[in-house]
């Protein structure tokens, strides 16, 4: 009755657990996780919000003709008008998509008139970067009169109606100016009758995501409603329609559903071969089901731990996490062949394997824990999951997995035979005693020469599988519509708002040096948006200081005839901008001018009109400026993004002289900070070596056990590492990382042979669970091994090499302790 009660409530507590995961799964892998957390330093933090910001959220819809070509009989306009008609349709189909936060496909009367609203009254404090030196140029009597001459003209042309409303209050064309740095900003579109398009013809539409591009849950439904929204509309309006889309959230879907399909017949395949082997060995499905349970519960309860602890799994987490399968099924396997071949009852059984399963269990966690201290969530996640997985499988093997087990179990023939095998290859590998103890000898010395020409593979676009036809569509849209790289930027981060601007205006003066000397295509800087009020001030007080400015404006224009009350508006606002300088605007000499230059805005006081990162943030130009003017942690960072770099040295050095800016390229950035990771990583494969030692000695207190327990799982790093430097094969983070839990199952090996060495019949036991625990392994990887996938693909090839070898290895412990035992515990009738 006790026993049915504990089994019951055993798998009570699998169904609540499954139920509680299942509520609460998100299979979404976010690269985020897998970055340097906020507590990490300004760049780390900047390589974060560059990963979950607008830009990486921003999609590019463009919609054309097929091949992007029009036939010379067809109708150009009406074209045209297809296109956007087409365009319209679809932003009215995804308008009301949940996971749209905004999208637009032309500029609407409110966003021209929050544009006149914002900048037609602060035109005089945004004349020039470079005030000092360009504004006395611009208020020359020739250079007024030749604006005059465009101004007449312009009145004649198709835009006269917008010159003559401007005209009066803005004769010199400051507002225009400050308009067409904005159209710079995007100088690879226009709006031809209400939509945007590209220069080769498509429409465009822009949107933005609400959550991460990297959340493939969620970007998935909205991918399929643009497909099949833009189906419907082709059907309507042509077959030559064709879109083309750009974002970072079809990477992650295409990445996703490919792993999907990879572990779907991954995990079926392994399973089947796992559970072919335990049918062959033990011959009873029952048997097969009870060593699936640890495992199965170390998942759910770490899936459950890492939900309440982490809040959210990353997917990544969870297929690793389905590795453990692979280490954690040993325990099982273990106890299973324990009680078939030395008869022992179910709790003698328990109590004998107990303290072995345990170490093994203790030096597989320690191998994970240096995890947990990294400044990756995503890793920390592992680490944790590892941990918890472990922990909950032994607890597992121990305690219920022999409430389904009958005390008796009767050994099998392949199980007997297998012992026999195993048992005589024992003796022969022992018997050649000079042969074995040469090995470590050996290994040592291929370390020596082979490790110092490993070559390291730290660019982890090199880790994905990404579509090339998703590569070539990206590549062709984002030259199309947005020729700047979200992750090649110049960034400089100040204490407060104003010096952050500053910065900004500096680079954006040796951005533009750079850009006519070609060692640039071009940048997009928020100084075209929002200027700091120093410069702001220094553009006023050089506008006021101007010699006689109204009188010369006047004349100027008198020459291309206008009338001289044609120009009063620009006088009333350009002296109520003015109104803070002293003396009144305009000196009467050139040199009072130059004094009055000369001390700048320290004499201007309180200008009333001031352009403001605020009011530029509240408008629908925000979309443009928040991207690039941030706040993070207190401090303000202002971000350059650059356009085809053709001399990246000539950028770093010219950036060098700005006080605390950096030429940021996020790909090779963050590669730096994982290849600092793989180093770290190596560093606690070493101390959770040390670790591992310090705790099989306080166990063994016998430097022979504590060597020969560890040694076989110091020689296979050795060995794996030489073999990938001999072929040519770049060692990257995830062989790293494998080589983790390939240490962890081969000190599991050599603890199991330690600790059965006096005992015959436990021996030729342990040698049997090796084996089969090794080939359980095997085929949880092998499959892996032959994945799409070159991280999934990476993975399976060093742990299922690695546990191999550490199988083969294992007589290297016997030799260390032979002498202690006596005769070698392998000898058998």
């Amino acid at each position: 009755m006790k026993i049915f009660a504990a089994r019951a409530g055993f798998i009570a507590l699998l169904a609540a657990l499954t139920l509680f995961c299942a509520q609460r799964l998100d299979f979404h892998t976010d690269i985020l996780n897998f970055m340097p957390d906020a507590r990490s330093a300004d760049m780390a933090r900047l390589a974060r919000h560059l990963a979950g910001s607008d830009l990486a959220r921003t999609m590019f819809l463009t919609i054309g003709l097929r091949d992007g070509r029009r036939d010379v009989q067809r109708d150009v306009q009406r074209d045209d008008e297809r296109i956007a008609l087409a365009v319209g349709e679809l932003r009215d189909a995804l308008a009301s998509h949940p996971e749209v936060a905004w999208l637009r496909s032309g500029p609407d009367d409110s966003d021209l008139e929050q544009v006149w609203k914002l900048y037609f009254p602060a035109r005089f404090g945004l004349i020039s970067l470079n005030p000092e030196r360009d504004i006395p140029e611009l208020l020359t009597l020739p250079a007024i009169e030749a604006k005059a001459e465009q101004a007449r003209n312009a009145l004649a042309s198709p835009a006269g109606v917008l010159v003559k409303r401007t005209l009066p209050a803005d004769p010199l064309g400051f507002f225009v100016s400050t308009m067409e740095r904005l159209r710079d900003d995007n100088p690879s579109m226009e709006v031809r009758g209400g939509t945007l398009f590209s220069g080769d013809g498509y429409g465009v539409i822009l949107l933005a995501t609400k959550s991460s591009a990297f959340n493939a849950s969620r970007q998935a439904p909205l991918l399929d409603h643009i497909g099949t929204s833009f189906a419907a509309i082709r059907a309507r309006h042509g077959d030559d329609l064709v879109l083309e889309k750009s974002g970072a959230n079809r990477f992650s879907v295409d990445a996703e559903r490919s792993m999907r399909r990879d572990m779907g017949w991954i995990a079926g395949t392994s399973m089947l071969g796992i559970a072919l082997l335990v049918l062959i060995y033990f011959q009873s499905a029952w048997r097969f089901a009870v060593a699936l349970l640890p495992s199965v519960a170390g998942l759910l309860l770490a899936t459950a731990l890492g939900i309440v602890v982490f809040g959210h799994l990353d997917g990544l987490t969870l297929a690793f996490g389905a590795t453990l399968i692979g280490v954690t099924i040993d325990y099982p396997i273990h106890l299973l062949n324990h009680l078939a071949m030395v008869g022992d009852r179910k709790s003698e059984a328990v109590r004998t394997l107990a303290p072995t399963l345990a170490m093994g269990a203790l030096t597989t966690i320690a191998s994970f824990a240096g995890m947990t201290l990294t400044s990756f969530p995503g890793f920390r996640e592992i680490g944790f999951f590892a941990a918890v997985g472990v922990a909950g499988a032994l607890a597992t093997t121990l305690l219920a997995v022999p409430l389904f087990l009958g005390e008796g179990a009767t050994t099998t023939r392949p199980l007997r035979a297998t012992a026999r095998v195993l048992s005589a290859a024992m003796r022969s590998a022992l018997g050649h005693r000079r042969l074995l103890m040469a090995v470590p000898l050996a290994v040592a010395l291929l370390g020596a020469v082979m490790l110092p020409r490993l070559r390291w593979q730290d660019d982890l676009s090199k880790l994905g599988n990404m579509d090339p036809a998703l590569e070539q569509e990206e590549r062709r849209v984002h030259d199309r519509v947005a020729p700047f790289e979200a992750g090649r930027v110049v960034v400089a981060m100040a204490d407060d708002e104003q010096h952050a601007l500053e910065l900004g205006e500096d680079i954006a003066r040796r951005m533009e040096k750079l850009r006519g000397e070609g060692a640039i295509g071009g940048f997009r800087s928020p100084s075209a948006l929002v200027w700091s009020n120093s410069l702001q001030r220094r553009n006023l007080a050089a506008l006021a200081a101007a010699p006689d400015l109204f009188q010369r404006v006047r004349a100027g224009f008198a020459t291309a005839g206008f009338r001289a009350t044609a120009l009063d508006a620009f006088e009333k606002d350009a002296s109520a901008a003015m109104a803070g300088v002293e003396p009144a605007a305009g000196a009467a000499t050139r040199k009072e001018g130059a004094a009055l230059l000369e001390a700048g805005f320290a004499t201007l006081k309180e200008p009333p009109l001031l352009l403001t990162a605020d009011a530029v943030q509240q408008t629908t130009l925000g979309r443009m400026l928040n991207p690039m003017f941030l706040r993070m942690n207190g401090r303000y960072a202002v971000l350059t993004q650059v356009s085809d770099p053709r001399d990246e040295d000539a950028v770093r050095r010219e950036i060098a002289a700005v006080p605390g800016a950096h030429y940021f390229v996020q790909r090779d950035f963050v590669n730096d900070f994982f290849a600092q990771f793989r180093d770290t990583t190596l560093q606690q494969l070493l101390l959770g070596g040390v670790l591992v030692i310090g705790v099989l000695a306080l166990r063994y207190r016998s430097w022979r056990r504590t060597a020969a327990a560890f040694l076989p799982s110091a020689l296979v790093p050795v060995v794996m590492l030489s073999g990938m430097a001999m072929v040519g094969e770049p060692v990257h983070l995830l062989h790293v990382i494998s080589l983790l839990i390939v240490t962890g199952i081969g000190v599991d090996y050599g603890i199991f042979l330690v600790d059965s060495a006096g005992n015959r019949a436990q021996h030729q036991a342990t040698l049997v669970s090796l084996l089969l625990c090794c080939l359980t392994t095997v085929l949880g990887f092998a499959v892996v091994a032959v994945s799409t996938h070159p991280a999934l693909r990476a993975m399976g090839m060093t742990i299922g090499c690695g546990v191999t070898l550490s199988l083969l290895m294992s007589p290297v412990s016997l030799l260390l302790i032979r002498e202690e035992q006596g005769p070698a515990p392998g000898d058998v009738a």
